[in-house]
């Protein structure tokens, strides 16, 4: 708790929106300062896959709308979400 403290700011100012760059198809990603800490936001087309193509580290996944299957291609069984 004393970390997070030290390194926020409380200060009202403007804010600079993040706009979404193209990534891979069908994925929008929000660059940030801190390469660890990037969200994109994944719309692939009706029956196609979303294929990452970059390795990444922990990732967390909110689906907000839809239903779908997260797979690790080097094995294992699909994760529905919904």
């Amino acid at each position: 708790r004393g970390e997070l403290l030290r390194v926020l700011r409380f200060e009202g100012g403007p804010v600079d929106p993040l706009v979404p760059e193209p990534a891979a198809e069908g994925e929008a990603r929000y660059a940030t300062p801190a390469p660890e800490f990037e969200l994109s936001v994944v719309r692939p087309e009706p029956g196609r896959a979303f294929e990452a193509r970059a390795r990444r580290g922990v990732e967390i996944l909110c689906c907000s709308e839809g239903r779908g299957e997260v797979a690790d291609f080097a094995g294992g069984a699909p994760l529905a979400v919904r």
